[in-house]
């Protein structure tokens, strides 16, 4: 999973996940998470034998592939959610 990590770091500096256009990009990545674990999932199914009918059915390989991509796509699932620590932007009242 070392390979992935440094992706990920690229991957967030280089696209802001916050400012004027943040919220596309974190709807961006919230699909492309979602598609990691879900494509993850049914890779780990098939290798455990679970879900037959593909050439990876029953192969421990694909088992190791989507578990790494459930991990890879839940961590960016979780990076692109949680809340920024630091100051807060000052708020104007309206009154």
């Amino acid at each position: 999973m070392g390979a992935i990590s440094p992706w990920l770091s690229w991957y967030s500096q280089t696209y802001r996940l916050s400012g004027p256009h943040g919220g596309d990009m974190r709807i961006t990545s919230n699909i492309l998470g979602v598609l990691i674990v879900l494509v993850g999932t049914i890779w780990f199914l098939q290798g455990i034998n679970l879900l037959p009918g593909s050439f990876m059915t029953g192969q421990i390989r694909w088992a190791i592939y989507g578990g790494i991509a459930v991990v890879a796509g839940g961590f960016l699932l979780v990076r692109t959610n949680r809340r920024r620590q630091g100051p807060q932007p000052a708020r104007r009242f309206r009154g």
